[in-house]
């Protein structure tokens, strides 16, 4: 994944040979099969059962070859969810019916007929069940150009400018009347990457409002970079039935700033020396 030829990901056709005779002659491992990861967040169902096929056909001949019985294809990740207009979502349906085809063919070999075939659907079950929820702090106009400074931004969601995906955003709140056109969504870093989007179709928002990032649930708290520029870290909340409950609390920047120590042999100068013998705090933001 992500790698035009050699790479940090996977191994040789060679190596997963010898890997497979070693696992195969070794009294404490047990091969079961191959485990894969080709792509990310693909929208095509076709291109995802191409995946799988050759990922089946791969440990088929390795089983063959190698001698030991095919038990587990793990064909990874890749089930994609729509983040931008224009985004069709991944269906299911043709997915399902592809993967049909090719298990009729799979139930017909005996190398492949007791296999488990498996996918990993994190994104595509979680992603749309998450909202990264911030407030405007800020609004400015720029050459005609509005641009809202949120109190959150990269540092909680990083993935906009990791990757340059579009995520939708809205202004949470009636309001009447078209939207006023494109806004850009920053946040609140010193650093020009601390852009959500340049074009979310919205009212112009005032400080005060909300805006949620929608498809937020996978690859936001845990991708991202809380600590950077000591900012403080959102809290989670869970939602489930009309109930909302706190699941990680908000952390001001001084709860892990207290953490820090300065040694025992750093030089000293001031009051810091009279705290070198207890070992202190850095920095209090209290």
């Amino acid at each position: 994944m992500g790698d035009e030829g050699a790479g940090k990901f996977g191994m040789s056709a060679d190596d997963l040979v010898t890997a497979a005779r070693h696992a195969v002659r070794s009294p404490h491992l047990e091969p079961l099969g191959v485990h894969a990861f080709g792509a990310s967040n693909v929208l095509d169902p076709v291109a995802i059962a191409d995946h799988v096929r050759a990922t089946v056909a791969t440990a088929a001949d390795l089983a063959r070859s190698v001698g030991f019985p095919l038990r587990l294809v793990d064909a990874g990740g890749g089930l994609g969810i729509p983040y931008g207009p224009g985004e069709e979502p991944l269906s299911m349906s043709g997915l399902g019916r592809a993967l049909g085809d090719l298990a009729a063919g799979w139930a017909a070999d005996p190398v492949t007929r007791g296999m488990r075939v498996l996918l990993e659907p994190g994104r595509y079950l979680v992603g749309p069940a998450g909202a990264y929820v911030s407030r405007v702090l800020d609004r400015k106009a720029v050459d005609g150009a509005i641009v809202a400074i949120l109190d959150g931004g990269i540092h909680h969601l990083l993935r906009p400018a990791l990757v340059r995906q579009a995520q939708r955003i809205e202004l949470l709140g009636d309001r009447e009347g078209t939207p006023t056109g494109a806004v850009t969504i920053a946040g609140p870093l010193c650093s020009g990457l601390d852009v959500l989007t340049t074009r979310a179709e919205m009212h112009a928002p005032s400080p005060g409002d909300l805006v949620a990032v929608l498809d937020a649930g996978a690859y936001g708290y845990t991708e991202s970079m809380p600590f950077f520029l000591s900012h403080p870290i959102p809290a989670e909340v869970a939602i489930l039935g009309g109930r909302a409950e706190l699941i990680r609390p908000r952390i001001a920047p001084a709860e892990w700033l207290d953490r820090q120590r300065v040694p025992a042999w750093a030089p000293r100068t001031g009051a810091s020396r009279e705290r070198s013998a207890d070992m202190g705090p850095v920095a209090s933001l209290d």
